[in-house]
C-alpha cells in the first residue's frame, strides 16, 4: 500500500463557508492515501478577497499561523486565484528551513495550476485558447497581467494566441455564497455566454478556468454559457477548469513523483 500523503489547504480568507465549500469539492474526488487538513484565515483577514490589496493583506494574516505548520506537509495548496504572495512565500521558507537531504513540502497556486492545467488541455489544438471566468470586475485586469506574468517569458509577444483574456460575472467571492444559488448560477451563465460571444471569444475558447475559488462547484453553469455562445454541440466541447480541483491533482503529481 503507497504511503499516505499530507495536503494542507489554505483558504487566506476568512469565510468558513468558502473552505467548506472546496471541502466538499475536494472530497468528491475520492483520492485514496491522501489527508487534506484545511487552513481558514484568521477572522482579521479579508472574508472576501476582491483585490491585490486584499491579497496582500490576507498574507500578512495567515503567515505567523501557517509559518510552523509548513514541515507537517508533503504539500501546501493557496486556494486563493491570484498570484498571491504566500505561494512565494511558503515555497521559499520550504527550500530555506529544509534539512540535510530531506525532501521539502511542494507550495502551489490555484492560479498557476489552472493555467498550467488550461495549456495542457489546448496542446492538441493549436488554433484554440483560453480564457478566465472571474468574480468582479476589478479583478479583470491584474489576472490578465498575471497570466502575462506567468507566460509571457516564454511566448515571445503571442500570448493573445492562447489567451482570450478574462470575463467577470460582478459577483464577489462572498457573494458566491451568500446570493441565492440559483441567482449565482444564472449570472455566471449569462456571464460567460457574453464573454464568450464577444470579440475576446471569436468562436476559439477551448477552455475556460474558473477565476475564483469561490467558483468551485459552479463548472456547470460555465458549461451551460459555452452552449449559449456556441451552441449546444460546440458548447459542450468547451473544457471547464475548476482551478480547486487542478491545483489538488498537480501538487500530488508533484509530491508523488518527487521533482
Amino acid at each position: 500500500m503507497a504511503s499516505s500523503i499530507s495536503i494542507l489547504i489554505v483558504n487566506p480568507n476568512s469565510s468558513e463557508v468558502m473552505t467548506a465549500m472546496m471541502k466538499e469539492t475536494i472530497s468528491s474526488l475520492a483520492i485514496p492515501n491522501t489527508h487534506f487538513v484545511y487552513f481558514t484565515a484568521p477572522p482579521s483577514s479579508p472574508a472576501s478577497i476582491d483585490s491585490e490589496e486584499d491579497a496582500a493583506r490576507s498574507a500578512d494574516v495567515c503567515w505567523p499561523s501557517l509559518k510552523p505548520l509548513v514541515p507537517y506537509y508533503d504539500g501546501i495548496l493557496v486556494a486563493c486565484y491570484s498570484q498571491h504572495p504566500l505561494v512565494a512565500e511558503l515555497g521559499h521558507f520550504a527550500a530555506e528551513t529544509a534539512s540535510g537531504g530531506a525532501r521539502r513540502p511542494y507550495a502551489l497556486g490555484i492560479f498557476e495550476a489552472s493555467i498550467t492545467m488550461a495549456l495542457n488541455l489546448l496542446a492538441p489544438f493549436p488554433g484554440c485558447r483560453f480564457g478566465i471566468m472571474t468574480t468582479g470586475q476589478a479583478w479583470e485586469e491584474p489576472l490578465s497581467g498575471a497570466v502575462r506574468g506567468f507566460l509571457a517569458g516564454n511566448w515571445d509577444g503571442r500570448l493573445e494566441q492562447r489567451f482570450a483574456g478574462v470575463g467577470s460575472t460582478g459577483l464577489s467571492a462572498r457573494e458566491l455564497h451568500d446570493v441565492d444559488e440559483r441567482v449565482v448560477k444564472e449570472r455566471i451563465r449569462v456571464s460567460t455566454g457574453r464573454f464568450l460571444s464577444s470579440e475576446a471569444g471569436e468562436q476559439n475558447v477551448g477552455v475556460v478556468c474558473l477565476g475564483c475559488a469561490g467558483m468551485t462547484g459552479f463548472d456547470e453553469a460555465v458549461r451551460l454559457g459555452c452552449q449559449d455562445a456556441y451552441g449546444e454541440k460546440m458548447g459542450s466541447k468547451v473544457k471547464v477548469v475548476d482551478a480547486v480541483k487542478a491545483g489538488v491533482m498537480m501538487l500530488l503529481g508533484l509530491v508523488r513523483g518527487g521533482f
